[in-house]
C-alpha cells in the first residue's frame, strides 16, 4: 500500500449482526415449525373425530336392527365392546332405560284457567303411562382412550318404541 492511497473499504457484517440475524432466523423457524405441528395435530384430531362419528352412527344403526329382532322386552340394559384391532383406542357402550316421560297433568291444569275436566286428565295420564312403558331410550357412547386414559367420548341418544304394546283400550274413558 502506498502512502496517500486509501485503504479499500470492504463491506461486511460484524459478528453481532450475524448473531442477531441467526437468532431472528431461528425464532422464525421455531414459530413456523410450531405452526405446522399445530396444524398437523388439528388435522389428525379432526380425522379421528370423523372416524369416531362414523363408527358411532354405524353402531347405533347396528344396535337398532339387533334390538328390533330381539323384541322389546329382551333388550339388555347395557352392552359394550370394541372396534377390533383396526381401532384399538376406541370402545363403545350402550345403555338402555325406559323413557322417563314427565307428568303433564299439572301443565294442563295451569294452562286451562277454566278448569280441566277429568276425561282430559285421564287421557293425559294414560298416554303418559303408555309412553313410559313402551318407549326405551338407548344411549350409545364411543370412548376414545389415549394411553389408557379417557381422552373423549361421543354419544348419541335414540328411542326405541314397542309397537306391539298397543294403545290403552279405555283411552278417554272408552266403553
Amino acid at each position: 500500500m502506498k502512502l496517500g492511497q486509501k485503504k479499500s473499504s470492504i463491506a461486511g457484517f460484524t459478528l453481532i449482526e450475524v448473531l442477531l440475524a441467526t437468532i431472528v432466523l431461528c425464532g422464525a423457524l421455531v414459530a413456523l415449525t410450531s405452526s405446522w405441528s399445530g396444524t398437523i395435530f388439528s388435522f389428525k384430531r379432526s380425522e379421528k373425530v370423523q372416524i369416531i362419528t362414523s363408527l358411532l352412527k354405524s353402531k347405533v344403526a347396528e344396535l337398532e336392527i339387533k334390538y328390533s329382532k330381539l323384541g322389546y322386552e329382551s333388550i339388555p340394559e347395557s352392552e359394550d365392546g370394541d372396534f377390533g384391532k383396526e381401532f384399538p383406542d376406541l370402545s363403545w357402550k350402550a345403555e338402555v332405560k325406559k323413557l322417563e316421560f314427565p307428568d303433564l297433568t299439572s301443565l294442563i291444569i295451569t294452562q286451562n284457567k277454566n278448569g280441566t275436566d277429568e276425561m282430559t286428565l285421564s287421557i293425559v295420564k294414560q298416554m303418559t303411562d303408555y309412553f313410559s312403558k313402551n318407549i326405551k331410550e338407548i344411549r350409545v357412547t364411543v370412548i376414545w382412550q389415549v394411553n389408557s386414559k379417557k381422552h373423549a367420548d361421543f354419544s348419541e341418544t335414540n328411542y326405541i318404541a314397542n309397537y306391539a304394546g298397543g294403545l290403552p283400550s279405555n283411552l278417554g274413558g272408552g266403553h
